[in-house]
């Protein structure tokens, strides 16, 4: 909107593509990330937009990170629009090194290894990225242990923290398999009101802790565990327990 004035025949208002171009000699390029991730990200209601970044004169790095989406603002029970709109919302990419030349980033899950790259549809976050490489070459991709909490706050039990811990499975031909998947809403309606992850350093084991609700009187519940073990590429029960003391240092310290 506002007035529009150019010496260029072939400008047209509210027209981008007949704008003069301007050309850098040499040009500059960015990359985002090592993977070379698409510039977009997640907006409170989870679509994928496109996003926009800002060049430094000085690059920190030789990858781009740093984003932010321009939406209109949004909330839990917020039914009219409030302050300015549109609003800004940070993106920030991420990525770990596998092994040289090899790397694994978010938050669109993509794996990079020498010119090959492969983008899948799962979205990830940075919190637990980890990878383990199998006997037969597939790689194992952590995500988590971590806990977190609904941006909108709205719905039954909103404020409630929702703990996840998953692991995929990437395989010499590029496909993806979720292996483990494990997590609850904590402290809400019903048990787990507290839980807990440790994992193996083999990643042979994946062992959830999960402790009851208080009792009538309030006395603490009682924790319990289960262990998953993995077999052929993927985990599967192998052990339950009763009475079951929690990890000692915490791993989700969050709750």
């Amino acid at each position: 909107m506002g007035a529009f004035s150019g010496s260029s025949p072939a400008r047209a208002w509210a027209k981008p593509e007949t704008f003069n171009i301007l050309r850098i000699d040499p040009p500059r390029v960015f990359q985002m990330t090592p993977c070379d991730t698409p510039l977009n990200g997640r907006d409170i209601y989870g679509n994928v937009r496109d996003a926009w970044f800002i060049p430094q004169e000085e690059q920190k790095g030789e990858y781009e990170s740093d984003g932010f989406l321009i939406v209109n603002g949004a909330g839990g029970y917020r039914y009219e629009p409030e302050g300015l709109s549109p609003v800004i919302r940070p993106v920030h990419d991420f990525w770990i090194s596998v092994s040289p030349g090899e790397w694994i980033c978010g938050s669109q899950l993509t794996h990079k290894k020498d010119s090959q790259r492969t983008a899948f549809p799962q979205r990830v976050d940075a919190e637990g990225l980890a990878t383990h490489r199998l006997p037969n070459s597939d790689l194992l991709v952590k995500v988590g242990p971590s806990a977190s909490y609904s941006e909108f706050g709205s719905g039954q039990c909103g404020g409630c923290p929702y703990t996840n811990l998953t692991i995929y499975r990437l395989t010499t031909d590029n496909k993806i398999y979720e292996v483990l998947k494990l997590g609850n809403v904590i402290a809400g309606t019903g048990p787990p009101q507290d839980q807990d992850f440790t994992i193996s350093a083999d990643w042979s084991q994946v062992t959830e802790y999960d402790q009851e609700l208080d009792d009538e009187k309030g006395n603490p519940g009682s924790w319990s565990s289960t262990t998953y073990c993995l077999k052929d590429s993927r985990y599967e029960k192998c052990g339950e327990k009763s009475d079951f003391v929690p990890p000692n240092p915490r791993i989700l310290k969050e709750l």
